[in-house]
């Protein structure tokens, strides 16, 4: 895959550039001498990285320069022709405006405008960015990356200024080894995949040892399995015993028999009815004492009292008295038969007050057998309470005794994450021991390209860390082989990085794979014999067939020491001139934003 044409919708402020299948140079003149000693020129040459990238659908975040200007830039629509192979291009379109909407052309004419295609006329609309990414990396068919996706390897071939710290960690990356370590070691040539495993364990162990961790916070200190085996065994067999001897009681009435109100209650009921008894009883006695009063006054017995006295008791008195008699009598029967219905009244009420006395005497005895039994029943109390008590203790018990076998199955699973990273640290080592073809050549290609620019040895070398996992070198040695401390330099480390690129570059030519690689200020810090040497192997490269840009100020540009002249690229790998007199000299032809 190469790229063969950039433009947008706003040709009056970004000017369509046309690449070469070779060399193209982006080049930055300063022509106002009040401009010489200035750093920043704002000319848009590392811009122009940028734009590619974000067209090769590069997530956009807050600080890329489209979202922090969004006012200036909201009106351009981006579009990106690229070779996929002989006669078989694709055009990318993707607006400022809407970065996470990517639209796709097949088309087999290049160069091609699409500027004003209609939307129906585009092979696939607005496509949202992640289903677009999918998409192109099936257009691209990228060997040599496995599932990494194609932009896994333009993190090393779109190399902009903050990228030449390190040669293989790059600014792009940053989250862990784990995101970018395996596709690099496959694009190196080695085993990528066994590499990821390794780390797909790493974190399964991590993940593990924080769960074991917190399980043995849970356990507390006794993690002694079989001691919690016995401790819950005992428990449970004292809780047994505890709940036999409380079956054995009927606590059904209990609450009612121990009542104390209840007891007074009874009492305060016997002796009120005991009461209504005594009085009821005396009733009856005074009722059959007046029923069976008789008349005991005798005519005959007074007569022969006045006779012996010598006074005769007269006719009259004596008929008075007969009628009082009678009187007497009549009224005392009808008196009687009234009596004798109260009588019968009080002897009904006795007898009911007696059944009443005879059922509270019952209940009352039967209290009195409850509060005689209270001793006993607190002691039942008690063995409940104290049943519950180790019942709750016999659940902590289970709990750590669960918490303990979790425990030691933890420790058993990260163990055996751990014999299985051995395993993969094993392939690893294998691997390198190895050599595997394609690793040797990007290792020589890099050599060599060293060599050639700075006439010195570096050497690429990978090993298996403690770690277990691949840890990548790139280092200048000593005629005796040892490492030197060159590429600690800003100057040595950033051509160190431009070697591992175009080695990457080159032994990928035969592969379905990028070939095109991007370097932004490649000549700056550079003496001028290795510019001039570096020049002669971006070409050798490019007649190999590897597409490169390049960006530098004409003032970075060597002079050849066999003419004493100022060295110049050819008119036709210069792509794009960008200089400092007015707005149409930058790349965005308008004001600085």
């Amino acid at each position: 895959m190469q790229l063969t044409c950039l433009y947008s919708n706003r040709a009056e402020n970004f000017r369509t550039i046309k690449f070469n299948a070779g060399l193209n140079v982006i080049l930055a003149e300063i022509r106002d001498p009040e401009n010489s000693g200035v750093d920043t020129h704002n000319l848009g040459k590392s811009t122009f990285g940028r734009v590619i990238d974000f067209c090769l659908l590069k997530g956009v975040t807050k600080s890329f320069f489209t979202e922090r200007n969004a006012k200036t830039f909201e009106p351009f629509v981006f579009f990106l022709e690229l070779e996929l192979a002989p006669s078989s291009y694709i055009t990318l379109r993707r607006a400022a405006k809407s970065p996470t909407k990517v639209a796709f052309k097949l088309h087999g004419h290049p160069p091609a405008s699409f500027v004003d295609l209609p939307e129906e006329e585009w092979d696939h609309w607005a496509v949202p960015i992640v289903r677009a990414k999918e998409m192109l990396d099936g257009f691209l068919n990228f060997q040599g990356i496995g599932d990494w996706g194609f932009r896994s390897p333009l993190s090393y071939l779109l190399r902009s200024q903050e990228d030449y710290n390190q040669v293989f960690k790059l600014t792009k990356h940053q989250g862990g080894d784990t995101d970018w370590k395996p596709a690099l070691a496959l694009m190196m040539g080695l085993d990528g995949g066994s590499a990821r495993s390794a780390y797909l364990v790493d974190g399964k162990i991590a993940k593990e040892e924080a769960a074991v961790t917190r399980l043995r916070l849970r356990a507390g200190p006794d993690e002694d399995l079989d001691k919690l085996e016995e401790l819950v065994a005992a428990k449970t067999e004292e809780i047994e015993s505890i709940q036999d001897k409380l079956d054995q009681f009927d606590f059904r009435d209990v609450e009612t028999q121990i009542n104390k109100e209840l007891v007074e209650s009874i009492e305060s009921d016997v002796a009120e009815f005991n009461n209504e008894r005594y009085y009821l009883s005396l009733e009856l006695q005074q009722l059959k004492d007046t029923v069976e009063n008789r008349v005991l006054f005798k005519t005959s017995a007074v007569e022969d009292l006045f006779r012996e006295a010598g006074a005769p008791l007269g006719t009259d008195l004596l008929k008075s008295h007969a009628d009082l008699v009678k009187f007497h009598r009549a009224i005392t029967q009808e008196r009687n038969k009234y009596l004798r219905e109260e009588l019968k009244s009080r002897e009904a009420r006795l007898i009911e007050v007696a059944d009443i006395l005879t059922e509270l005497n019952g209940r009352r005895k039967a209290a009195m057998e409850g509060l005689r039994e209270h001793e006993s029943l607190q002691k039942l109390r008690g063995l409940s309470d104290r049943l519950t008590r180790m019942r709750i203790a016999l659940d902590t018990l289970d709990r750590r005794r669960k918490d303990v076998r979790h425990l030691l199955s933890a420790e058993r699973g990260v163990q055996v994450l751990r014999n299985e990273r051995v395993t993969w640290s094993d392939t690893l080592t294998k691997n390198l021991e190895k050599q595997p073809k394609p690793y040797l050549a990007l290792k020589k290609e890099f050599r060599d390209i060293v060599k050639v620019v700075t006439e010195r040895a570096a050497v690429l070398s990978t090993r298996v860390n403690n770690a277990g996992n691949f840890e990548f070198s790139a280092e200048f040695v000593s005629p005796d082989g040892d490492a030197t401390s060159e590429d600690l330099g800003n100057t040595y480390r950033k051509f160190l990085c431009i070697a591992f690129d175009l080695a990457i570059l080159v032994t990928h030519l035969k592969h379905r794979f990028p070939r095109f690689a991007y370097h932004d200020g490649i000549f700056e810090a550079l003496d001028d014999r290795k510019k001039l040497r570096l020049v002669g192997v971006m070409r050798k490269v490019a007649d190999l067939g590897a597409q490169q840009f390049v960006t530098t100020l004409d003032s970075d540009l060597p002079i050849d020491p066999s003419t004493g002249e100022k060295f110049a690229f050819s008119k036709s790998e210069i792509v794009l001139v960008l200089h400092d007199i007015g707005d149409r000299g930058r790349l965005f032809q308008m004001p600085a934003w």
